[in-house]
């Protein structure tokens, strides 16, 4: 009987001490990077004359930190830009209305600025707006461009995502220009493409990013004159992006 009662007092301590035990509960899987997602927005701005006028910016979704920031930025911009030229824009569109080369229904002028988004991953988001930009003369074109953090969506530097001294950043880009330009030195003009390129802050560069490889854009006129065109320079991998 004692055996019994023996047995049965350490099988209840068991079952207690098991009881009180405290299981640790399973880890939890962490979350993957957000991407964020976006749908391009257009304002029309023609306001019925003869000229085909936009302009796009991509809006993020969401309410996130990052989304909010960069759509401020990209609603300033365009906000900046309608307040301080589409005035000017109309006046000359009606101005040239009924003249020889003036716009037509069939043949507008044209004045758009057109978005895109090259990179958008859990680290950058990457927008190009390409503007086009007609009155019936010599036409002019050439890229905006915003690099953000996709975290906190603050604005990048090209010196953000490029090693090396701001010198040879510089050196870099012009480098990879005469490779991808051949010729782009004899330009005729009093300043070559290089003494620009050397002559500009850091800050002051038109970037973006597509498939991983940074991209400086030189816009028609920035550093040559207007029949050389725009450039587009991927640099070298060389540079660790």
């Amino acid at each position: 009987m004692k055996r019994t009662l023996s047995l049965l007092a350490a099988l209840l301590s068991l079952t207690l001490l098991a009881g009180c035990s405290k299981s640790e509960p399973p880890a939890a899987e962490p979350e993957p990077p957000r991407v964020l997602t976006y749908q391009i927005n257009r304002s029309e701005l023609s306001a019925g004359l003869p000229i085909e006028m936009y302009y796009e910016i991509p809006l993020f979704d969401g309410d996130s930190d990052a989304a909010l920031r960069i759509n401020r930025t990209l609603f300033a911009a365009r906000r900046s830009y309608i307040e301080s030229n589409a005035e000017d824009v109309w006046e000359m569109v009606r101005a040239a209305m009924g003249s020889e080369y003036g716009p037509t229904a069939e043949s507008p002028y044209t004045d758009t600025h057109t978005a895109t988004v090259p990179t958008c991953d859990e680290k950058l988001v990457s927008v190009v707006i390409g503007y086009d930009w007609y009155m019936g003369g010599v036409s002019d074109y050439g890229v905006d461009t915003y690099v953000f953090s996709a975290v906190d969506g603050s604005p990048l530097r090209l010196s953000d995502l490029l090693s090396g001294t701001d010198d040879e950043i510089r050196e870099a880009i012009i480098t990879a220009l005469r490779e991808q330009y051949p010729g782009v030195e004899f330009t005729g003009s009093f300043e070559s493409p290089a003494d620009n390129i050397r002559g500009k802050a850091i800050p002051s560069f038109r970037f973006y990013v597509a498939d991983g490889i940074v991209h400086v854009c030189f816009n028609k006129y920035e550093i040559s004159y207007g029949a050389a065109g725009a450039f587009d320079v991927s640099l070298p991998d060389t540079l660790n992006i």
